[in-house]
């Protein structure tokens, strides 16, 4: 046998080389797989020490500052109004505050060349927060950059985020009558007052407009506002024109409004009549023994005035149910009685109540016909029940309030009535009474997901009415609740302010918005899962307030509680009104003298409207008097809350503050039941977190790196 040794060594070598060659390949594949395998451990070990901040666990290996600086605020900004921007200073690998050096200011996108206005320079507190306060400046509407610069020992921090600048104005715009007649002049007035500042828009120029009823202009007109921010015009109505309702108009640059008014031909009444029941309510069966009266507007009774009173039921349509005839005595006063079926269909439109109607017809000796009407509510429970929560959402594990508001079926409140509750999440009844405008409040701790609730209310005279709610809790664990000693507050009073939580210790912050800015923030340490914030009320602050508590968790979610708070101006005016003569007679002149003063009875120099209307005009349409101040003072979804209690509305509270028989403390509490079902607003609409951007910037980066590696083994396989 032979051996070719040399030919078998030189074949066995390429072999080897080339085994050696594919091991090599293998292994550095290998490798780069054990280089991503590792590097993805890594990212997954980062992003689970990052959500554990605080824990003490350092990530000093990525090279990561460890300076966390969040910035929370809103990209709208009211030119020349107060403002306030939320800034926080943390340590991320300790989860503890930083004291910091901040610096805020505001630089134009368009001009480059123009130098940023500083708005603000100071240091954080112990809460490595601080309450950042400024004016916005005067500077022309558009985008601008909002820059802030943090200094601290652990490094430093830059922020800009983009806002925009605004004016915004709000008119009120009201005109002497709510019905015109073709041929009629019509007296428009509007009053405009800067949002920002709540200043008068003076010597800025204002278009009143008018559209009929067929959406034709039929008057445009621009007039310049005087010093206190008032213009009127007068539009004369043709001889004939488009009957219907009109639409007023004015416009300002950066605010307008429109106003509804009927045009109509219609007959002034020569007399007032009146109708008025024994009762407020009734149930089926009841007698109704009602009062007519009827005078003349200079004072005169109707007197022997034949008297028709149709007494109606509505269910899908009007049934006339009888007729009833009669004449007024010497003073102008006719009596009537009636017995009600004793069964009604309720109606869904009247919360299930059935309506009587009597309307009144009355004729006098010069065959002048007026008509009147009046209805009343038939019905079977004679109370009505409403449950309100303190919060949208109940807050598990915290005292939690239902405000429970009871009247009667004609809008009234129940007064001093015993309430009886009980509840899944208390074992043992509660019993209540309510005040004098008709609320109690149920406190209790929510034990469960859902929590029901059962009201009995009942009268001194033997009536009685039940009703169940079931309230759901937040599915958060973490919860805070803010409460408010006030909710109708004025300027000079202080705000006192306590926030409950479920965490024991650790930070809650408070925002203020105003007109949807943040105008006001503070922190404080919580202390046994409590907080407490004092605010005095200054004139920068006058309107609806949005208070924000929250609080923000290791995993960066934020749990928040929501209060509304209306801050009516502390210089209310006083107006004072005499005449030359207690009497006139047509076609005499009248002198009226009229005094403003302060409340400390000193004179004001003031800007006064005065329409002098016929009285009759009324009795077609009714006009809202004090207008003015709610309007400028309400956030408009407050004009019309949701919840409704018995007439009560936040206009009256706030317009009629000395109500008979009510004590501030059930003024207050009516208030906070009805400003209960405001929708929060928006949060933030930004919330910049530095350390979340370099650790994305980061992440891109291995992303990058891991892609590119990725694609060395894609070719080393191909080849």
């Amino acid at each position: 046998m032979m051996l070719h040794t040399p030919e078998c060594t030189s074949e066995g070598k390429k072999r080897t080389d080339k085994m050696a060659q594919r091991t090599s390949k293998y292994a550095r594949a290998v490798w780069v797989g054990m280089v991503l395998c590792s590097m993805a451990a890594l990212i997954a070990t980062a992003q689970q020490r990052r959500q554990t901040k605080g824990a003490g666990m350092s990530e000093n290996g990525f090279n990561l500052p460890p300076i966390e600086t969040q910035v929370l605020g809103q990209s709208r900004w009211l030119r020349g109004g107060p403002a306030a921007l939320r800034v926080i200073v943390m340590n991320h690998n300790t989860g503890q505050p930083t004291r910091a050096s901040i610096s805020i200011a505001l630089a134009p996108v368009e001009n480059k060349q123009q130098k940023p206005v500083s708005l603000f320079t100071g240091n954080t507190n112990a809460l490595g927060t601080l309450d950042a306060r400024f004016t916005v400046p005067t500077v022309p509407d558009g985008a601008y950059d909002l820059r802030v610069g943090v200094k601290s020992a652990i490094g430093d921090d830059q922020v800009t985020q983009r806002i925009r600048v605004e004016r915004s104005e709000q008119v009120l715009l009201t005109a002497d009558k709510p019905v015109y007649q073709p041929g009629q002049v019509m007296h428009l007035r509007a009053l405009a007052l800067d949002l920002a500042n709540r200043r008068a828009v003076a010597e800025e120029p204002i278009t009143f407009e008018v559209e009929d009823a067929r959406g034709n202009k039929v008057f445009k007109q621009t007039e310049r506002l005087s010093r206190f921010g008032i213009a009127a015009v007068d539009f004369a109505l043709a001889d004939e024109v488009n009957m219907g309702v009109y639409t007023l108009r004015a416009l300002l640059a950066d605010g307008q409004t429109e106003k509804k008014v009927r045009v109509e031909r219609y007959v002034l009444p020569k007399f007032k009549v009146s109708v008025s029941t024994d009762r407020p309510y009734y149930q089926p069966g009841d007698t109704v023994k009602g009062t007519v009266q009827a005078d003349y507007f200079f004072g005169k009774p109707v007197a022997h005035a034949k008297v028709t009173v149709a007494v109606n039921t509505i269910d899908i349509g009007v049934t006339k149910l009888a007729e009833l005839t009669g004449t007024t005595d010497a003073s102008g006063n006719y009596t009537f009685e009636y017995t009600l079926p004793a069964s009604f269909v309720g109606q869904p439109f009247e919360q299930g109540k059935a309506v009587a109607e009597f309307e009144v017809h009355v004729k006098d000796t010069a065959d002048h016909i007026q008509m009147q009407s009046k209805t009343v509510p038939v019905v079977k429970d004679p109370i009505l029940i409403v449950m309100v929560p303190e919060r949208r959402e109940l807050a598990p594990g915290l005292p939690n309030r239902v405000y429970i508001a009871c009247g009667t079926p004609d809008g009234a409140p129940l007064k001093g009535g015993s309430l009886t509750v009980t509840s899944t999440a208390q074992p043992n009844p509660v019993h209540l009474n309510t005040d004098a405008l008709g609320i109690a409040m149920y406190s209790f701790v929510p034990t469960a997901n859902q929590v029901q609730i059962t009201v009995t209310a009942a009268t001194s005279d033997g009536h009685s009415a039940t009703a169940s709610q079931a309230f759901a809790a937040a599915p958060s664990r973490e919860a805070v609740l803010l409460r408010t000693d006030k909710t109708l507050a004025k300027v000079g009073q202080r705000l006192n302010l306590t926030v409950l939580s479920t965490v024991k210790s650790g930070t809650v912050y408070l925002d203020v918005i105003r007109n949807k800015q943040t105008v006001l923030t503070q922190a404080e340490a919580a202390k046994d899962g409590k907080a407490e914030f004092s605010l005095p009320l200054t004139n920068d602050m006058v309107g609806t307030l949005e208070i924000h508590a929250y609080r923000i968790l290791p995993n960066e979610d934020i749990v928040r509680d929501t209060r509304a708070v209306v801050v009516s101006p502390a210089d209310d005016l006083k107006i004072r009104v005499t005449t030359d003569k207690p009497e006139y007679r047509p076609g005499g002149e009248a002198l009226l003298h009229f005094a403003v003063t302060d409340p400390a009875n000193q004179p004001v120099q003031a800007a006064i409207g005065l329409a002098v209307v016929d009285e009759s005009v009324f009795a077609l349409s009714e006009l809202q008097p004090g207008l003015e101040k709610v309007y400028f003072t309400l956030e408009r979804e407050l004009m019309e809350p949701r919840y409704e209690i018995h007439g009560l509305k936040p206009t009256n509270l706030v317009l009629h503050p000395r109500e008979q028989g009510v004590n501030e403390a059930e003024r207050q509490r009516a208030a906070a039941l009805l400003l209960a079902s405001l929708p929060a607003g928006k949060e933030f609409d930004y919330r910049i977190d530095t350390y979340q951007q370099r650790w994305n910037a980061m992440r891109t980066r291995i992303d990058e790196m891991m892609e590119k590696v990725a694609g060395r083994i894609r070719s080393a396989a191909q080849k």
